[in-house]
């Protein structure tokens, strides 16, 4: 998200947390699983993928779209500025 600019911040952010979150799995299912239990750790990773990309996507609605281009509901969580440290 550092890296990126606003305009094309919420696709490349789905298409790597998607991307990442699809080689654990892969990786969790054919490399480490050999037939026995092992720890599903892609369930919260799920849910991050979530909270990343709907971050992503509502800076670039606070950031990057009009105001009259939004829904109301993307009005209330457009995010409309970002503080770098």
């Amino acid at each position: 998200m550092i890296l990126t600019g606003v305009e094309h911040m919420h696709k490349y952010c789905l298409l790597v947390a998607l991307s990442y979150l699809s080689l654990c799995q892969i990786t969790r299912v054919y490399v480490f699983d050999y037939g026995m239990y092992s720890a599903d750790f892609t369930g919260p990773m799920m849910v991050i993928t979530q909270k990343i990309t709907s971050l992503a996507f509502e800076i670039h609605d606070g950031m990057a779209r009009k105001e009259e281009s939004l829904t109301p509901g993307q009005k209330i969580l457009a995010i409309r500025f970002v503080c770098r440290l």
